[in-house]
């Protein structure tokens, strides 16, 4: 069960239902199952290094999409889309001039 940061990324993940239900597969279509499996993506070294400059951790600085972060917190919050953490951004990370 993944506790804290929750699932890794590059892994494997099954979940098993108490019960057979409609589980909506990839291509669209549907399957009676107890069994929901699929892959984490791996992470992106440049998309990390892109999360690390916009917070200020490397003396980079990122030009290139921003996302607008929310005004106010959400109660609870979510978790992060694993897509945000795996695919970078359009745009550059460079020294600063």
């Amino acid at each position: 069960m993944p506790s804290g940061f929750g699932v890794p990324l590059a892994a494997d993940l099954k979940v098993e239902l108490p019960e057979k239900m409609e589980i909506v597969q990839a291509d669209g279509s549907t399957k009676n199952s107890s069994e929901v499996a699929w892959e984490v993506p791996a992470g992106s070294e440049m998309r990390l290094q892109q999360m690390l400059a916009e917070l200020g951790y490397l003396p980079y600085k990122f030009t290139g999409e921003i996302v607008a972060k929310p005004r106010k917190p959400r109660s609870p919050p979510r978790p992060p889309r694993p897509r945000r953490a795996t695919s970078p951004r359009a745009g550059a990370t460079r020294p600063p001039v």
